[in-house]
């Protein structure tokens, strides 16, 4: 993403993934779905860096198929129909030269390579699986739902449910997609539209199957946030890095120092640090500046929490 949108845009779109619900609460469980998110989001980002020049960027290319690859071996075919589409349409509508027919071939090879065995493997042992697995599994349900059908609007409450609290910037990055000022437009790079036609095509095609459930539209959401961090990017202020290192620096002396008091005062079994979830982030962006909170502290625990970049910490006693 970093390379994509810029390092300032992908930070605060990982912000916004790490705020949406739906995305913390499906790493509680075993899906399938978690992990071809994981690999359509690699191929994809990988595949726009190797279109985004005239010259096609062979490692960045291979390293697209590999992960489509991967992705049609974790949940078939709709890995290829997730990534494939959008790479050939940023492609043509950047007005670059389109990709030769020898460099989808290797791109073919390699999901090939990667696919071909394991499913001859599992035909073998299991005849008929193929039939069942890509006939039933994706044509039928994407067609008629089997059990699962819903309405075309049902991923939109998905969405809104699943991505809050970070939803609630949504307006604002419609807002900045459309528009027409000279100075928004200057912010809308060529990485940003093919973030945004990767978000459309993910939900359009999942919108279009019969077959509906909330975790499908995993594979959409890191797009989603990365085109809420571009969006976000020029109305945050900025932190200088410098200014931030220096105070986490001198916030880590901090820590290294009170824990050397403690040691030498035989407490290190009293007492233990514990990290509860949130981001230290003022309202605005801005990092806290106020770091007089020690941890080890006598009355830690009566003090108010410390807000830094991990989380808060607290002295807690043990026992």
């Amino acid at each position: 993403g970093r390379k994509v949108v810029g390092p300032r845009a992908a930070l605060i779109g990982g912000w916004a993934l790490l705020s949406s619900c739906g995305f913390l609460l499906s790493a509680r469980f075993v899906f399938i779905d978690t992990l071809l998110m994981c690999l359509t989001t690699s191929c994809l980002l990988t595949g726009f860096l190797a279109c985004r020049r005239t010259q096609l960027a062979w490692g960045w290319w291979l390293a697209s198929a590999l992960a489509c690859g991967l992705g049609v071996l974790a949940k078939g075919p709709v890995a290829g129909v997730l990534c494939l589409p959008p790479l050939i349409a940023c492609r043509w509508l950047s007005g670059l030269p389109r990709v030769r027919i020898s460099q989808w071939a290797a791109f073919g090879a390699v999901i090939a390579a990667v696919t071909i065995p394991w499913f001859v493997l599992i035909e073998v042992h299991q005849p008929g699986f193929l039939a069942d697995f890509f006939w039933k599994h994706h044509f039928e349900r994407f067609r008629m739902g089997l059990s699962h059908a819903e309405p075309f609007w049902y991923y939109a409450p998905v969405l809104l449910i699943g991505m809050a609290p970070c939803s609630i910037l949504f307006p604002a990055t419609v807002a900045f997609l459309v528009d027409s000022g000279r100075t928004t437009r200057t912010w809308r790079t060529p990485g940003l539209g093919q973030l945004v036609l990767t978000a459309c095509w993910t939900i359009g095609i999942y919108s279009c199957a019969s077959c509906k459930l909330a975790p499908y539209m995993l594979p959409a959401i890191p797009a989603i946030c990365l085109i809420v961090g571009v969006a976000l990017e020029d109305e945050l202020p900025r932190i200088d890095e410098d200014h931030r290192i220096a105070h986490l620096a001198e916030f880590a002396q901090d820590v290294a120092r009170d824990e050397e008091r403690l040691a030498t005062r035989g407490e290190e079994a009293d007492e233990v640090l514990e990290l509860e979830p949130g981001l230290g982030v003022e309202s605005g962006g801005r990092l806290v500046e106020d770091h007089q909170f020690r941890v080890g502290d006598e009355h830690a625990a009566e003090a108010e929490p410390l807000r830094h970049p991990l989380g808060e910490l607290r002295h807690l006693p043990v026992g």
